[in-house]
């Protein structure tokens, strides 16, 4: 059983997968749970920190200074922590008689490793999705402005071979996000105990996990679909430019012959 009355819950994400076996070799703190693809971390009296292979660090009761050190440790040649996504509640504990949310708060009656496990799970994918979204949106702005362009001269300005290289940065991110974020995913705990169960569907329901994964993939749809426009368009203006090509050369020719008969 945890003691403390309220917890100081943040989470970030790095934006790049984590090798966990060197997380915990490198940072050398207790470890209370882990598996393949997570690792729950105790430091010192009520301070954990749950970490997620595709990126996800969630801590509980960490001072400032002490998140930063851990995130410098882990990453330190990106972008500094204020462009991280985050996500950042109270925990409070013993204050109320059942599990509930409200805004950046969550409270519970008492408190285990189970359920802070569930909680800083649940997090982890809410932060995941923050940093998702931010990259679909800049996918959107850039699709924008070549619709942009398109509206005013009436033709697609980019390159065919900056064309491919969105859509494979689209089409890299897109399964970067299938691979490494299993937004559906429940823990394995909330299948074993009712209370847990319905604390990760609170949970589930107040970040709003599964509306904002359907958001971003129906971003990516969005950006799909422009693209395909904008290829369409630059594969008929290559085939355009062919046609215009023989032509010219079939008139040279034409030519060509006609000065040899007549000269």
């Amino acid at each position: 059983m945890i003691n403390t009355s309220i917890i100081h819950i943040i989470g970030y994400h790095l934006g790049e997968k984590l090798n966990l076996d060197c997380v915990k070799t490198t940072l050398n703190f207790e470890v209370v749970k882990s598996d393949s693809v997570f690792l729950l971390l105790k430091n010192g009296n009520d301070k954990f920190c749950y970490i997620k292979d595709y990126g996800s660090i969630v801590f509980a009761g960490f001072t400032e200074e002490e998140r930063e050190n851990v995130l410098e440790t882990l990453n330190p040649n990106v972008m500094p922590k204020s462009e991280f996504p985050e996500e950042e509640f109270n925990l409070v504990v013993g204050q109320d008689k059942n599990f509930s949310l409200d805004v950046n708060t969550i409270s519970t009656p008492t408190l285990t490793i189970d359920i802070l496990h569930i909680i800083l799970f649940n997090l982890g994918q809410a932060v995941a999705l923050d940093f998702y979204q931010l990259k679909v949106n800049e996918l959107l702005e850039k699709t924008r402005e070549i619709s942009n362009q398109l509206e005013l001269s009436g033709d697609v300005k980019a390159s065919r071979i900056k064309l491919r290289k969105f859509v494979g940065r689209t089409m890299g991110l897109k399964n970067r996000m299938a691979e490494n974020l299993y937004i559906f995913e429940t823990s394995d705990l909330a299948w074993s105990d009712a209370e847990l169960a319905e604390i990760d569907t609170k949970l589930r329901k107040e970040l709003e996990v599964i509306n904002r994964h359907r958001g971003i993939q129906h971003g990516f749809d969005i950006v799909k679909e422009n693209l395909d426009l904008f290829r369409d368009i630059l594969n008929h203006k290559h085939s355009s430019n062919l046609e215009w090509i023989i032509i010219v050369l079939i008139a040279v020719e034409i030519i060509q012959l006609l000065i040899e008969r007549f000269i």
